[in-house]
This record gives structure tokens, C-alpha cells and sequence, in this order.
């Protein structure tokens, strides 16, 4: 901040922030600049015990000393909060207006950077330290603070382990809802590789060795993720982290895990034919040819019959490198279908499979027994849980659609090429009537003089070349075949024309990409649903009127019905584009026909007249 040395009184108190264990958070604001600052404040000084002080001091002098994009910035002292003699110095740190965690992260689809705000009771642990008081939220707490064991930096592992599976899945791993003594007692009897512990459909204790149900990760993060936690939040202090050896150079494992996970570039790409979202971890040496392998290894359809498509409609060389192709988030980059063939379309666009992995446990069972009642806390999951569902549909459209895209850009690009294709064979076939014109009177004019060689004065016969008469009358029968390509062009632009009029019509259609998004109306649902969570979320306790239980369920039931409608219309549409590009992949092959035929009899005609021209010369 600029100039933050400023007289007493520049800076205005406008609202509380938060309140600690022994101190507070307010928002000021400056009267010239309007720059607003987090000031924590601690208590009176005759407040805090010379134990507490010293952590309070140490606090204020790590947070000074840090300088890292996801940790609040401590800031110069303005001269109005300069304590005065034996008062403990005020914290000022920059002021993050986006709100606590907990609550943006019950928000769908919000993205923002983070930054860790406030570190409480500060130490500094270093790999012998071994300490015996804690405090902080019970929730977070390694279990060996909840035992009052000694421990060691491993504790901040487990708190940074709890704080990201809540991240990722909008809960804490361990009985969030139970007492922490009660939550303790079962991490206690947890495996090794568990990593989180929860009540199931029929309310008994469940553990797993993988995140709950359902979150917002493709699959690659999601293992990338759970091999990491399975290290952060180990039972044994020891272990927990993966540990490098004491006076070790090495880094902890779980940082090399990380690092992987970050600096891992993913490949989304969208399969038809299974109509799934497939993410695969690329590196530099991963051709797509390599993504293709995969392909083949995982829908099991041969790699000749795989077709890669981006959304542009574009073909990949096999050599390109996938990275190039690599996304940022989980919209796909590519589309794979299974190669169109005229017969097989229910393999290249089946109906679309049942995935029960959309539906998640509580939806099930509300669908199900939708009069049953359910308690706040489950109402609200299902209400969640809802949302999710309705928000995966409109996702899962909205790729169906993109391929559909993707086909339409083939086929525009496959008609452009065929129609720059046809000026070439027009422009050869004009060059060819040259020849062909030459090579006539050529061949007549050397036909004429042969025979005035093959007879003497008297009429006798000088000498007779029957090979050479041959050659000539097969070149001059071959020459009029030649005629006959310019035809069989003038029959392929007929066929093309015919083909780009029902292309036209195409246009028109619901589905085509020059009308209005057709899923405009699943995605009104999902939105719907989204603020059926939002309200029960915000509902006060005495509130009569609120979402119900039936009003979620509507929405999950239109948004399936509709999207199953949309999606049935939508693959007839792409059908009849697949249709379109196997004529014109037709057309296109009689065309290159044409051309070659062309381009043999140039190299054929040219040395063979001239060779038999001098023969004729000759004798």
C-alpha cells in the first residue's frame, strides 16, 4: 500500500471481520485513497498472559516475513495503529473481500484464487520439534492433538488434508456432522489408505479408501487426489506426508505428489460411442497416436476405426504432440467417434447408456420412495446432491451437442476441399484437351507420313511397322477415353450439387448449429434446481415456506425426460450429417480417381509420342 504512514485519525473503522481466540479482525477504510485494510487487533495487554503475548509477537513477526500469492500480506504499520508502550503491536494484512471458503465453495461453478487469511497461534516446527499444546479447530485437529500426544509438523499435514477433501467434495472426510470425540474414536479403527469416514443410505459407518460422492473431478484428478490424501492423512504421525529421512536432501513424497499432480497436463476428451468423458495425463513424448492406443485399449474399437475430431472439425497428424491439445478445465478438446460406415450407426451413435454414476446415492433413494421425509442436514444433502445431478446433465448435453458441432465442421471442410479439388482436376482436364488435341493431329500427321514411307515408287511395299500402327491407334482409342473424364466430372458436380442443397436444408433444422442452442431449456432446469439449493441453504429455521423434497424431484425428472428428447433428436441430426460426409467422402474418391487417371496418361503420353515420332523418322 502507498504512503501508509498517515496522520491519526485517516482511517475509519466500517465493520467487524472476524473475532480469534483472543483477538479481532476489522475492515478499515482510508478517508483520502479509499483503501481498505484488515487490522487484527489484540486485546488489552494486562489481557493476555506472557505466554500468549509471545505468540502474539511471533504471529505479527512471521506474517512480516512471508511473501507468497495464496497468503494474506502482512502490511506497514499506519502511524494510528503504532502501539503505544507495552501494548502488542496491531496485525495489518491486505483485506480479501470474496468471502470465507465454506460458503463460495457451496456455490456451483464459482472459481477464485485462495488465500489463507489467518494462521492463529503461529509457530515454527521444524522436523525434530516435538510440541504439547495446541489449539485450534477441533475439526482439523491431527488425531494425535485430540489424544494430547506430543507431535510434530505432521499435524499441519492432516489439517491441510481435511481442508482439501472438503475442497473437492463440500464436506470434511470424517463424520462431519458428529462431535469431534465421536468422529476420534472412529479415525482411530481406520486403514491405513482410508480416507474418509461417513454414514451410508442405511446410517451405518462406512469407511473408504476414496472420495465420496459426487464431486466435481474427471477421473484422472480424482486418483491423482486420492493417492495424495491417502498420504496426508494417515493415522501414523510417522508416515503421514511421506516423511524424507531426517537430515535428508530428499522432499517429503506428498510435495513430489503434488508437483505431479499440478504439472500434469490432462487430455479431455469426449467418446461417443461410450458417451463419456475420458481424461488421460499426458507428457511431451505422447503423440496421438499414443491417445489413439489408448482409445482402442479402452472402447475396445480397432484404432483404424477411431475417428479424432477437435471442435473445429479438424483431422490431428498421428505424429502431433497431445499436449498441444491438453485443456484447462474439463471441457473436451477432442471428440472421438467411431468411424461411419453406412451400416453400423447404432455402434457410431448409440442410445445413450444408463451411467448410474450420475445418480447419486441419496437421489436414488429419494426417487425411489420419494414420500419418505427427511431431517434438515439430509435435505439439504439431497437438495445438493440434486443440483449435481441436474448440473452433470446439462454438462453432458452441452457435449453431445460440441460433437455434433464437430461433425458439421468435418463435413463443411470436407465439401470446401472437394470443391478446390474439383478446380484442379477442371484446370488438368483443360491442359489434357491441349494434349490430347496435339497428340491427335500428331499422331494423324505421322500416320499419313508413314504410309507414303511404306510403299516404294513402284507401289512396293518398303517396310511395315505393325507395333507402331498398334501403339498408335490403342494411344488415339486411349485419347478418347481421356474425352470422356469431363463427363464423369460433370456427373460428380451434378451429385455435388444435389448434395449441397440438402446441406442447405440442414441448415434450417432444430438442431443445426445456425439455430438456437437446443439445450437451452435442460440448462433452465439446472439453473432451477441450482436456486432450489441455494434457497434451502438460506432458508431461516422458522421459515414455512421452502423447497420441498417433490420440487427437486421435478426438476430431476423433466431435466432427465428432456435430455433423453434432445438427445434422441440430436443423434438422428448427427445420422444424416455422417450420411452427408459418406457421399461426399464417395465423391471424393471418384474425384482423386479422376486425377490419377489424368496424371498416367500425362506421363505416358508425352515420352511414348515423341519416342515413336523419331522411331517413324528413322525409318
Amino acid at each position: 500500500m502507498t504512503e501508509m504512514q498517515q496522520d491519526e485519525g485517516e482511517w475509519i473503522k466500517e465493520m467487524k471481520l472476524g473475532q480469534g481466540g483472543f483477538g479481532q479482525v476489522y475492515l478499515f477504510k482510508n478517508t483520502r485513497s479509499g483503501e481498505q485494510i484488515a487490522v487484527k487487533k489484540c486485546g488489552a495487554n494486562n489481557e493476555l498472559s506472557t505466554r500468549m503475548r509471545e505468540k502474539w509477537d511471533a504471529e505479527v513477526e512471521i506474517m512480516s516475513r512471508i511473501n507468497h500469492d495464496n497468503i494474506v500480506r502482512a502490511l506497514p504499520t499506519p502511524a494510528q495503529f503504532i502501539p503505544q508502550a507495552n501494548e502488542p503491536p496491531a496485525l495489518i494484512m491486505e483485506y480479501c473481500s470474496g468471502g470465507d471458503l465454506r460458503n463460495l465453495g457451496k456455490d456451483y461453478g464459482r472459481r477464485c484464487s485462495l488465500q489463507i487469511i489467518d494462521l492463529g497461534y503461529a509457530k515454527e516446527l521444524f522436523d525434530s520439534s516435538i510440541l504439547y499444546s495446541f489449539v485450534g479447530t477441533m475439526q482439523y485437529l491431527a488425531p494425535e492433538l485430540m489424544s494430547k500426544k506430543g507431535y510434530t509438523r505432521t499435524v499441519d499435514f492432516w489439517s491441510f488434508g481435511v481442508v482439501l477433501f472438503e475442497c473437492i467434495t463440500g464436506v470434511r472426510p470424517f463424520l462431519p456432522s458428529e462431535v469431534p470425540f465421536r468422529w476420534f474414536a472412529e479415525v482411530q479403527k481406520k486403514k491405513p489408505d482410508d480416507i474418509c469416514v461417513y454414514y451410508n443410505i442405511d446410517g451405518e459407518i462406512t469407511n473408504s479408501d476414496k472420495l465420496v460422492f459426487p464431486n466435481h473431478l474427471c477421473r484422472t484428478s480424482r486418483a491423482f487426489f486420492e493417492q495424495f490424501l491417502k498420504v496426508m492423512l494417515s493415522g501414523t504421525p510417522e508416515s503421514r506426508g511421506g516423511r524424507a529421512e531426517s537430515g535428508s536432501v530428499d522432499r517429503d513424497r506428498c510435495w513430489k505428489l503434488l508437483d505431479n499432480i499440478l504439472s500434469s497436463p490432462l487430455l479431455f476428451i469426449y467418446c461417443v460411442p461410450l458417451n463419456k468423458l475420458l481424461t488421460y495425463p499426458v507428457e511431451d513424448k505422447h503423440t496421438i497416436k499414443d491417445v489413439l492406443k489408448a482409445l482402442e485399449r479402452e472402447t475396445s474399437i480397432p484404432m483404424t476405426e477411431l475417428e479424432l475430431l477437435t471442435v473445429q472439425g479438424t483431422f490431428l497428424s498421428l505424429n502431433q504432440r497431445a499436449r498441444d491439445m491438453a485443456g484447462q478445465d474439463e471441457q473436451p478438446s477432442l471428440y472421438v467417434f467411431r468411424k461411419f460406415k453406412g451400416d453400423n450407426q447404432d455402434e457410431v451413435l448409440p442410445p445413450l447408456p444408463s451411467d448410474g454414476k450420475l445418480f447419486p446415492e441419496l437421489v436414488q433413494f429419494m426417487i425411489q420412495r420419494e414420500d419418505i421425509a427427511l431431517n434438515s442436514e439430509d435435505q439439504v444433502k439431497f437438495m445438493s446432491q440434486g443440483a449435481y445431478y441436474c448440473g452433470e446433465k446439462a454438462k453432458e448435453f452441452l457435449r453431445i451437442y460440441l460433437s455434433s458441432k464437430a461433425i458439421w465442421y468435418s463435413l463443411m471442410r470436407e465439401l470446401s476441399d472437394f470443391v478446390k479439388n474439383r478446380n484442379v482436376v477442371r484446370a488438368e482436364l483443360f491442359n489434357l484437351h491441349i494434349l490430347i488435341d496435339f497428340c491427335d493431329q500428331g499422331f494423324q500427321t505421322d500416320l499419313a507420313q508413314y504410309e507414303s514411307q511404306s510403299q516404294d515408287s513402284t507401289g512396293g511395299a518398303r517396310f511395315e511397322s505393325v507395333n507402331t500402327i498398334k501403339s498408335w491407334n490403342d494411344m488415339r482409342a486411349e485419347l478418347k477415353a481421356m474425352k470422356s473424364l469431363e463427363e464423369e466430372l460433370n456427373q460428380l458436380s451434378t451429385l455435388y450439387d444435389q448434395l449441397q442443397m440438402s446441406i442447405e436444408e440442414l441448415k434450417k433444422k432444430p438442431f443445426s448449429v445456425y439455430q438456437q442452442y437446443p439445450g437451452a431449456g435442460i440448462h433452465q432446469l439446472f439453473e432451477k434446481s441450482h436456486q432450489l439449493y441455494i434457497d434451502i441453504r438460506k432458508r431461516s429455521r422458522g421459515e414455512t415456506a421452502r423447497p420441498t423434497n417433490q420440487d427437486m424431484l421435478s426438476c430431476i425428472s423433466q431435466i432427465t425426460a428432456l435430455s433423453e428428447r434432445q438427445t434422441n433428436g440430436l443423434h438422428a441430426y448427427c445420422r444424416v450429417m455422417m450420411e452427408k460426409r459418406l457421399k461426399i467422402a464417395s465423391l471424393a474418391e471418384q474425384l482423386s480417381s479422376i486425377m490419377t487417371r489424368i496424371g498416367e496418361f500425362g506421363s505416358r503420353s508425352r515420352p511414348s509420342s515423341r519416342r515413336d515420332r523419331r522411331h517413324v523418322e528413322v525409318h
